[in-house]
């Protein structure tokens, strides 16, 4: 390593080739490859400089991490949102200016931070980073809720239409709007729909008897390590009289999903909770060994969800189901803002984009998210596609995605992710398990206090459900403020910035 005492000015000329080549080399790239596909819309600039991310990722910049600081200049992982631009003045700050005739637009750290925040407040609103809350049916037994949950903070409320029905979604929204009239809420709340996309369930189970007639339908089945299940590739769930239930048998909702299944490949049901590989193949079939529960015996129950991570459903299941297709004239009626689930490939989000084109002239934002490691595999091409959108971001949707990747890899991704919207200056929200003790037992967590402040990192935060939830917004909230007071004492602007920290 070098030390500041010998930083000789042969040190600094290999500081200088290694910049300019490293500049060179993503530029090069860039016009060879994409700027005949990039057009001139109001998004280019954000598509050069993600482009410029990814190719910087492709290079090997270790050598020059202590150099750059060493000479007092930006770290590489600094520069995410104007790279090409802070790679240029790091060559003139040392004697090294670049002159050139490209035609790329270089975005500048000014320019990158005015748009993230403009492209935030048009899909949240202007209060950031926003506060959004999942709402429950039950909540319109009590409609003082949604008074209470628009004054402890909340700025986005989300509906899940997996759940319910247009009727239910549209009462839920009249109740968001009588509160807001009703305490004078000077900010219409942020209406966030989710359409269901395909998540896979269970559907129905049969148990393993001799008889084989109606009473073999059950809503669960005990499993241990070694059970043995068989899980079928056809929805002819009325013939089930006819076949020989030996193991237990399983039907799910999207039995597509199951066609490229290979030997060997991971299966998890409700939420990994219960987890298996696939050990036995044929046309009308798979079936599954349970190599982990979280317990000696567990139970696979109806209406769970299951997950694939390696056996490429997206090939054979759409992201945008039929009966999406049938509820998005309603959604498009009452949302401000449309989630993709499941999202897969980029030509998810062209199919969404056709379909609302022809739905409807309301400007509406739509939010990918990333819940599959297929979607983590195309997410550059996600991004790039969803910057065709008037108003595009990304939701970290953490349940599943934990599942799809594993739980030790979910925190790169997550910061990988962070750091390639942030590349592109794209709004992210960051979902699934924020203050979730909080929420369903009204006492935090010490980790999920620290989880939910470094999710301010994002633009928005989602929290679900449950019995606690006014005072899990007003507790956010509450975070949320004593982390914008330690943001201005660092910037100079608190009372108590003189302070010694």
């Amino acid at each position: 390593m070098t030390s500041i005492n010998d930083f000789s000015n042969e040190t600094r000329i290999k500081l200088k080739e290694r910049l300019f080549s490293i500049y060179q080399e993503m530029t090069d790239k860039i016009n060879a490859k994409y700027l005949n596909d990039l057009g001139t819309t109001e998004t280019y600039e954000s598509m050069i400089n993600l482009l410029s991310f990814l190719e910087l990722k492709k290079l090997n910049t270790t050598e020059i991490v202590e150099d750059l600081k060493l000479e007092g200049l930006s770290s590489i992982k600094d520069i995410h949102p104007h790279i090409l631009f802070s790679i240029k003045k790091m060559l003139y700050n040392l004697n090294a200016p670049i002159e050139e005739s490209t035609k790329l637009n270089i975005i500048n750290p000014v320019s990158a931070s005015e748009m993230i925040q403009r492209r935030s407040e048009e899909l949240f609103g202007k209060e950031l980073p926003s506060i959004m809350v999942t709402l429950d049916t039950s909540m319109l037994l009590t409609p003082e809720i949604f008074e209470q949950l628009i004054l402890a903070g909340m700025t986005v409320a989300r509906i899940n239409c997996a759940h319910g029905s247009p009727e239910i979604w549209n009462q839920m929204v009249e109740q968001i709007r009588l509160a807001e009239l009703k305490i004078n809420h000077p900010t219409p709340t942020k209406i966030y729909m989710d359409i269901a996309g395909p998540k896979i369930r269970i559907d129905k189970i049969i148990s393993s008897t001799k008889s084989n007639d109606s009473s073999d339908l059950t809503s669960s089945i005990k499993v241990k390590k070694g059970s043995t299940l068989r899980i079928y590739k056809h929805d002819d769930k009325d013939s089930y009289s006819s076949l020989k239930i030996d193991p237990p048998t399983i039907f799910i909702t999207s039995p597509k999903a199951l066609l490229n299944a290979r030997i060997n490949d991971p299966i998890f049901f409700d939420d990994g909770k219960i987890s298996g590989r696939v050990c036995h193949i044929t046309n009308e079939f798979i079936d599954v060994i349970i190599l982990f529960i979280q317990s000696g015996t567990s139970k696979i129950k109806v209406g769970k969800g299951i997950n694939l991570p390696d056996s490429l459903v997206y090939w054979n299941v759409a992201a945008i189901t039929e009966e999406d297709i049938k509820v998005l004239p309603d959604i498009c009626q009452l949302a401000d803002i449309i989630g993709a689930s499941f999202v897969n490939h980029p030509r998810d989000m062209r199919r969404l984009r056709v379909i609302l084109d022809k739905l409807t002239t309301k400007r509406i934002g739509v939010v990918a998210k990333i819940e599959t490691k297929d979607s983590i595999r195309h997410l550059s091409k996600i991004i790039l596609e969803g910057l065709q959108f008037e108003s595009f971001g990304i939701m970290i949707a953490r349940g599943d995605l934990a599942v799809e990747v594993g739980f030790k890899d979910l925190t790169p991704i997550q910061e990988n992710i962070l750091s390639i919207c942030e590349a592109a200056h794209i709004p992210v929200i960051w979902a699934t398990g924020v203050l979730e003790k909080m929420a369903k037992k009204g006492l935090p967590s010490r980790p999920e206090l620290t989880d939910a402040y470094m999710g301010f990192r994002a633009n928005c935060i989602m929290l679900n459900k449950g019995p606690f939830i006014v005072e899990t917004v007003s507790l956010l909230k509450q975070l949320l403020l004593s982390k914008q007071k330690l943001d201005d004492k660092f910037r100079g602007k608190s009372e108590i910035s003189q302070i010694e920290f």
